[in-house]
């Protein structure tokens, strides 16, 4: 485009204050879409664990898929109404897929069953690769479900379901006092349990001006080296945690939805470290973006069993409120279970063939061997703090 074409600056910058305006709009209208199908999520953990609801949010290669889109005009949104109402008719629980976050894959989903069951409504025969991909991934779950596991489950190797070994423990009714109580008194925090820290700050209550420095005198009592600082937020962010639409009472809802009231959740990272190894578990805290911990009946040899526990599903202590002792005790559990139940036949000391199956080969033995924990690392002593995208990371 030549020079002379362009608009004048005033009328520049008027578009590109209105492109702006367009673009904050379309976030907000995205907002408001997450929120609502926020209700819809709270029907689907109702009826399915959230333990089985979450592989419906991930595609072949483990990637969130994206997000539904306006049901406004959408073709084919008849069929799949009509779909929803037969089987409501024969008293079958089902969901549009569209008016949840949890659930992408398929069109409409049963929740009868032991396991959720997407369906998707087609129109008529058709040899597309998307509609073929589509089939083949609901196959693919579908099989999961069936097997309680896979020996290839997008892309990772000898992926198995187990079912929990240890009774679940929540606090949700602490946080729920928490948060009325920040919204009778300004600020609240509770102390459900020794490491584990609830703080919520009423919004209203925050003199202008200093809303950051209130937050950090808040906060500031908590940080320290090994000490998670996670901020939920009503976003995108959520992920496949349990909704808090089910977790917190109507009122502290409408308040969390509205920003009214903020929350925080504190764990101390160390102390988990040592609930792993009274469950004669060692632990090394990674929390690389990836994976929270590795753990290891052993730090040298890993004949007895070793894993990791992703980041997304730690922060299932910080969104579902649960217990860290229960979230320990359940991962420790599933340790010394796991080689017995998923590798009978390794015998003590044949780490070469156990390792080759449990992590692939030795080379990536060898980097696990050597994993330290974060503070350990380049940014030493610094307290973890969530980044708002999912994950915690060191703080600058």
């Amino acid at each position: 485009m030549k020079a002379k074409s362009r608009l004048p600056k005033d009328r520049a910058l008027a578009v590109k204050a209105l492109t702006a305006a367009i673009d904050d709009r379309v976030d907000d209208l995205h907002q408001v879409m997450f929120l609502l199908r926020c209700f819809g999520d709270g029907i689907a953990f109702t009826y399915q664990s959230k333990y089985a609801l979450k592989h419906l949010m991930f595609d072949e290669k483990y990637e969130a898929k994206q997000q539904p889109g306006f049901m406004t005009g959408k073709k084919g949104f008849a069929r799949e109404y009509r779909v929803l109402c037969s089987g409501i008719r024969a008293g079958v629980p089902v969901l549009l897929a569209d008016i949840t976050n949890i659930i992408r894959h398929g069109d409409v989903c049963a929740m009868g069953g032991p396991d959720p069951v997407p369906i998707e409504v087609k129109s008529s025969r058709t040899k597309r690769a998307r509609p073929q991909r589509q089939v083949s991934q609901l196959q693919a779950l579908a099989d999961f479900y069936e097997n309680d596991g896979a020996d290839n489950f997008r892309g990772a190797p000898n992926v198995r379901r187990t079912e929990l070994l240890v009774e679940e423990a929540n606090f949700e009714g602490v946080m729920n006092n928490c948060i009325r109580q920040a919204m009778l008194n300004g600020t609240a925090m509770a102390e459900p349990e020794t490491g584990l820290w609830y703080i919520a700050v009423q919004v209203e209550g925050l003199e202008q001006g200093r809303e950051t420095t209130v937050l950090d005198e808040s906060l500031l009592p908590f940080l320290g080296k090994g000490r998670l600082v996670v901020h939920p937020t009503p976003d995108s962010t959520w992920w496949h945690m349990l909704p808090f639409t089910l977790t917190l009472d109507t009122g502290n809802t409408l308040a969390f939805i509205q920003r009214e009231v903020l929350i925080f959740v504190v764990i101390d990272v160390m102390h988990a470290k040592e609930l792993f190894r009274q469950a004669g578990v060692h632990a090394v805290a990674l929390f690389d973006g990836t994976w929270a911990f590795q753990i290891s009946r052993d730090a040298e040899d890993f004949s007895a069993g070793v894993f990791r526990i992703a980041e997304q599903h730690f922060l299932r202590v910080t969104h579902d409120f649960l217990s860290l002792r229960w979230f320990v005790e359940e991962n420790a559990a599933f340790l010394s279970a796991s080689l017995e139940k998923f590798f009978p036949h390794a015998e003590s000391g044949t780490e070469g063939e156990v390792a080759g199956r449990f992590m692939f080969d030795e080379a990536q033995m060898a980097e696990w061997r050597s994993v330290r924990d974060v503070w350990d690392r380049e940014d030493e002593a610094t307290p973890l703090e969530e980044d708002g995208r999912g994950r915690p990371e060191p703080t600058r």
